[in-house]
């Protein structure tokens, strides 16, 4: 018989995957993350979320998103079932939760939104969720208690980006009463963080006061592909500059505030107004 080729053992530093992201500024570009980045970002959703073989995940978010790509990672580490959605419809979901057994529920705003208000809610039963986990887009902290009024599911809102494979802070999980859902949390496990002023991104700054949030971590992308220029904007001596400003608290929650740069939230995707305007001129009626 023809002999198998031989395998390719990946190395720990070599490109998995090319993502793509506006990043700090203007149009997408893309993101290299190495199997360390996932796969030790996947170790820290883990350890956070306290993720086990006995879980079992509801997911709608688009597995090419990086927020689906870091779903699948901890699964296939943990062995925890997932439970996939082609799109997500509010009574299919509670449907899903209650036939599945599901303990974890991934979201973004818009469907804590959407639950709260759907009629037929009390008629489903939806004990087994631990909590679910809320990222992806700033959760408004009324909508959270709503939801939690509602369900009597806890809402853990944690934060990320691409450029971080893509976890960097999360709420604890272990005491619903540590959880700040007004907050985006503290750093997960070897992520260290600062707030740092927007002018020059050099002096750190105290408790309160308001500046650019900065990461460290294993997670970290290994930069831009073919971006040098940008490369150099984002990664500043191993930190990560994430276009996010915020405040810290005593206790090391960080509340995020406003972006650095132009961009336009639409559940949960990041729209470049370069974008935006490049198609606005493709119209024959635009000018300009």
């Amino acid at each position: 018989p023809p002999t198998p080729p031989a395998g390719i053992e990946p190395g720990w530093d070599d490109l998995l995957a090319l993502p793509y992201s506006s990043g700090t500024t203007g149009l997408p570009k893309g993101v290299m993350l190495s199997h360390k980045n996932l796969v030790v970002n996947a170790v820290q959703s883990i350890a956070t979320a306290r993720i086990t073989f006995g879980d079992r995940l509801l997911v709608f978010v688009p597995l090419y998103h990086i927020y689906g790509v870091m779903l699948m990672g901890l699964a296939a580490m943990t062995g925890a079932r997932l439970v996939l959605m082609e799109r997500f419809e509010p009574g299919r979901c509670l449907q899903l939760i209650q036939q599945q057994g599901i303990t974890i529920l991934y979201s973004v705003p818009q469907v804590l939104a959407a639950l709260s208000d759907w009629p037929q809610l009390g008629e489903y039963d939806l004990h087994t969720v631990r909590f679910t986990q809320c990222g992806a887009a700033p959760v408004p902290p009324p909508l959270a208690y709503r939801f939690q009024e509602r369900t009597n599911i806890t809402v853990m809102t944690s934060y990320g980006l691409t450029e971080a494979s893509p976890g960097t802070h999360s709420n604890p999980v272990y005491n619903r009463r540590l959880i700040k859902v007004e907050t985006i949390g503290l750093p997960v496990h070897d992520t260290q963080q600062k707030i740092v002023d927007i002018e020059t991104g050099q002096r750190e700054l105290g408790v309160g006061e308001e500046g650019e949030l900065i990461v460290q971590g294993p997670q970290v992308m290994q930069g831009y592909w073919k971006a040098p220029e940008a490369t150099a904007e984002a990664l500043r001596d191993g930190w990560l500059y994430t276009g996010d400003i915020g405040w810290r608290d005593e206790a090391g929650y960080v509340t995020v505030t406003d972006r650095k740069k132009e961009l336009i939230k639409y559940k949960a995707w990041s729209v470049a107004p370069a974008q935006l305007e490049a198609l606005l001129l493709e119209h024959p009626a635009v000018a300009d």
